[in-house]
């Protein structure tokens, strides 16, 4: 089974600037030996594990900076695709390139605890806790911190921390 909730915040700022924020909430089945892809640009990832056989994911995409129609605009414009292959689900942000400023996407993720990952950020952290498989991290820009993991670690960071 799988739900989508989708909340809107907005807020206006001097001088007609927008900030726009939609968070999307989506639960499908993962099986816990499988692998977890996620590509990001503009944001920070958190994963957390559970004891379910199924991946749980809040994304919040967010625009700020714009007036109010073109930030409407931009917010739709942000892609997040997942997609599901024999190997596992693949997460990844489309945003359109020619966009700057504060765009972008924050992931709340929680997965099977022996899931294995491959994590990448752009301009964005990456958080993982509590899981016994082997993770794959790598962002720029961005911290890396690890809590309680007893999978193998591959982790690279530029322009930033590792903890």
């Amino acid at each position: 089974m799988v739900w989508m909730i989708v909340f809107i915040n907005c807020c206006w700022f001097l001088g007609g600037s927008v900030c726009l924020e939609e968070t999307i909430i989506r639960t499908m089945p993962f099986n816990p030996q499988s692998n977890l892809f996620v590509s990001n640009w503009n944001g920070k990832i958190t994963i957390n594990s559970w004891y379910r056989n199924a991946i749980g994911i809040e994304a919040t995409k967010r625009v700020r900076g714009y007036p109010k129609e073109e930030t409407k605009k931009i917010l739709e414009e942000i892609k997040i695709n997942l997609s599901e292959d024999g190997k596992g689900i693949k997460i990844e942000t489309d945003i359109p390139k020619t966009r700057m400023g504060d765009i972008g996407v924050n992931y709340n993720i929680l997965i099977p605890i022996e899931a294995n990952l491959v994590v990448e950020s752009k301009n964005g952290g990456i958080r993982i806790k509590d899981i016994i498989g082997d993770i794959k991290a790598e962002t720029k820009n961005g911290e890396l911190t690890f809590f309680n993991i007893q999978g193998n670690i591959e982790a690279e960071t530029k322009n930033s921390l590792r903890e």
